[in-house]
């Protein structure tokens, strides 16, 4: 008689977490580490982080005052869904390095809107 044990090898696979600029659309691999630290801005909040993503040049060009159609257009962006102006301003004040001072000075960002306004 011969004994047979059957073992299981459990392997488990991390997923890399990737980054979706909801400027862009553009998708980025992060490390666990960083993202660790980034969400630290959105108090532990993970899918707030993962849902507020601005790539570096998009949130370059949102904080030197450009509007989202054109940072869109500049950085030949596919992206078309339109972002809430306030939803927008807090992804602006959670991403990218922004120190306690300055936190309190976000920029507007300008809108479609505003620019034909003022054109009246």
């Amino acid at each position: 008689m011969s004994t047979e044990t059957n073992t299981e090898v459990k392997t488990t696979k991390t997923v890399t977490p990737k980054l979706r600029c909801i400027v862009t659309g553009v998708e980025r691999i992060t490390s666990r580490t960083q993202l660790e630290r980034r969400v630290k801005r959105t108090n532990g909040d993970v899918e707030k982080y993962l849902a507020r993503y601005i790539s570096r040049d998009a949130l370059r060009l949102l904080r030197a005052g450009k509007s989202l159609e054109e940072t869109r257009k500049e950085l030949n962006s596919t992206e078309t869904a339109p972002i809430d102006q306030f939803f927008l301003q807090e992804a602006i004040r959670i991403n990218g390095k922004w120190s306690q001072e300055a936190e309190a000075e976000v920029p507007v960002v300008p809108t479609v809107a505003a620019d034909v306004l003022d054109a009246v």
